[in-house]
């Protein structure tokens, strides 16, 4: 029939409907790394801690600047002597000036910002990998949604067109006085009702994937998931997820690499109470140097050391000590909270993965049993046994049972993709600086 309506359509001169796109799991995973919001915002981070690297190693290098001026006066300022008039200075005055600085020792802090920044630099690499470690997660949990909400609208659809036949067979033993108007009207009642079930799931079906849209910024207006709710198993222990966490997982990583900058800053804070030497030089020519013989740039050169000590200044630095040294304390202990939150996050999906596996072997059994007893009703039905009631409560008992096991494997699916998250699992490799 779709191919007939697609045949006349195109008779027509119209357009066939375009059908929706089909994503499966990778699919997504890789459009939404590349597309997703989160992600392009946690690249940005990293380019601008690459840009705080090159700030800080400036401080290494010479610096350099280049000044010029002119001016203009009015008129020469003239001095008499005995008699003469002297001009005392130029009508057009030039100056030029070439001046270079190079820090030869600042108590460490130098390499202390640089060192630094390359560990804010690793900081934000870090951040990265703990935005797509999140995103990861919500694209499998999403998926498993959509596709379970699309599993859901089958169940219905058929469970509709079961008591929709049950309904026509019903009405048409009324009319032939062989069953009573009660049992038309129990079947029309659960018709409406698994009716009102269907709208349900196709409104969770659309609202499951609005949010994979949103997430992964799909360009498409609507899509098919490409796949199946599938048991799959997870071996490694309770144990082994939560070691692997306090090795593998970005965020903890964070943690660690904030707790080093951080004492970078307790160092560079007690560098203050050191010297600072620096070496001086300049390059510089004007008109105006000789009042009594203007004409070309006169230039000049000068080389030395500044040494910079403050001795004194009522306890500052003292208290920017304290104060960094305790930003240290604090960072070792959101850590160690840190690790406690991502052990319990661990148990937590552990014990829900575990729940899940007991789900999905209850909700099998209860779909063999639910099948059976279709069966039973349907030869009952047929021999004159029973009545249409018994085999529409025996068709509906089937649909909660295939619907619970289908929430079950969702459920298992989405544990297992939130024990990968809470285990590091989809964080990358460990960093360099570590």
């Amino acid at each position: 029939m779709g191919a007939v309506c697609i045949a006349f359509a195109c008779a027509a001169g119209e357009e066939p409907p375009a059908r929706a796109p089909r994503y499966t799991l990778e699919d997504l995973v890789r459009i939404g790394l590349e597309r997703g919001f989160a992600p392009r915002v946690a690249a940005q981070d990293e380019s601008a801690a690459q840009a705080v690297v090159k700030r800080a190693a400036a401080q290494a290098y010479p610096h350099l600047s280049l000044n010029g001026a002119y001016t203009r006066l009015d008129e020469v300022p003239e001095v008499e002597f005995q008699g003469m008039t002297i001009e005392m200075g130029v009508l057009d005055s030039y100056a030029a000036s070439a001046d270079a600085s190079q820090t030869l020792y600042s108590g460490g802090t130098v390499r202390a910002a640089i060192r630094a920044a390359r560990l804010a630099r690793e900081y934000a690499a870090q951040g990265t990998a703990h935005v797509r470690a999140g995103l990861l997660r919500d694209i499998r949990g999403g998926f498993y949604t959509v596709l379970l909400a699309g599993e859901v609208v089958s169940v219905r659809e058929q469970a509709v067109g079961q008591l929709e036949g049950l309904v026509a067979q019903t009405r048409a033993r009324v009319e032939q006085k062989t069953a009573a108007e009660f049992e038309l009207l129990g079947a029309a009642t659960k018709l409406a009702n698994e009716r009102t079930r269907l709208v349900q799931a196709r409104n969770r079906l659309a609202v499951s994937k609005g949010h994979m849209r949103n997430l992964v910024n799909l360009e498409a207006a609507d899509f098919e998931a490409d796949g199946a709710l599938r048991y799959e198993p997870v071996e490694a222990t309770q144990d082994d997820l939560r070691r692997q966490a306090l090795d593998a997982r970005a965020d903890l990583r964070q943690l660690r690499l904030l707790g080093q900058m951080l004492a970078l800053d307790v160092f560079a804070a007690r560098a203050a109470y050191k010297p600072t030497l620096r070496a001086v030089a300049s390059y510089y020519g004007n008109n105006t140097a000789n009042p009594f013989a203007a004409g070309d740039l006169e230039w000049h050169w000068t080389v030395g050391a500044v040494v910079e000590w403050e001795v004194f200044d009522g306890g500052r630095r003292a208290g920017t000590v304290a104060e960094k040294a305790a930003e240290v304390e604090k960072a070792r202990i959101r850590l160690e909270q840190a690790e406690q939150a991502a052990a319990l996050e661990i148990e937590i999906a552990y014990l829900d993965m575990r729940h899940a596996r007991e789900s999905v072997a209850a909700a099998r059994e209860a779909v063999r049993l639910a099948e059976q007893g279709l069966l039973i009703a349907s030869t009952r039905l047929q021999n004159g046994l029973s009545t249409y009631l018994e085999y529409s409560d025996a068709s509906l008992e089937l649909s909660t049972a295939r619907i619970a096991r289908l929430q079950a494997l969702r459920d298992h699916l989405d544990a297992a993709a939130r024990l990968r998250y809470a285990s590091g699992a989809d964080s990358g490799a460990r960093t360099e600086e570590e």
